[in-house]
């Protein structure tokens, strides 16, 4: 059984023939399916978030890597691309926080968080660590805040940390406190 030299299906029936085409063209289109709707998914949620479209495209190939690697069996198409939106966003320099990303998905925080975990150790995927420079520019946007007031925010946040003030905190924390006080200076 299987193909002949001329790539036709010689010991098989006509019917079994059909069959096997059928049932692999079922099988990569429903591969494809599955990967075009994680696609709109991440397209969906970059949009929702202001993300360029750089950021968009990397997380589709990143989707398509850990999706075909197959180590990633068993969790959610959802919070795989949930978590490599993620990603994306800190390897192009523009990271959003956990929270940024659920609020734009349907996946709890824990999940987006283990499969982050997963993908990075299975994949050998670096980030860049988060830095309270990351944020502070776009909280302080944000908030609308003058430039004067970043400038003490920024400068409060990196005296924190060359102090050592501040070791294993969050660096999000640390900008939020940082413009805290520099707002009630």
């Amino acid at each position: 059984a299987g193909r002949g030299a001329g790539g036709s299906y010689s010991n098989m029936s006509s019917d079994a023939a059909i069959y096997a085409n059928r049932s692999r063209s079922q099988s990569s289109s429903t591969s494809d399916r599955a990967l075009m709707d994680a696609f709109r998914t991440m397209s969906n949620m970059s949009d929702r978030i202001n993300l360029p479209r750089t950021i968009t495209d990397r997380a589709n190939v990143l989707f398509k890597v850990v999706y075909e690697g197959r180590n990633l069996k068993g969790r959610s198409n959802s919070a795989i691309a949930a978590a490599c939106l993620y990603i994306a966003c800190r390897q192009d320099g523009v990271p959003r926080t956990f929270k940024e990303i659920v609020a734009v998905s349907a996946v709890s925080k824990k999940e987006i968080g283990r499969v982050f975990k997963l993908i990075l150790k299975a994949h050998d995927t670096n980030v860049e660590l988060i830095t309270t420079g990351d944020f502070m520019s776009r909280f302080c946007g944000t908030l609308s805040l003058a430039r004067p007031i970043q400038k003490a925010a920024t400068c409060i946040a990196q005296k924190a940390v060359d102090m050592d003030i501040v070791p294993g905190r969050s660096p999000i924390s640390v900008t939020a406190a940082a413009i805290y006080m520099a707002s009630q200076a």
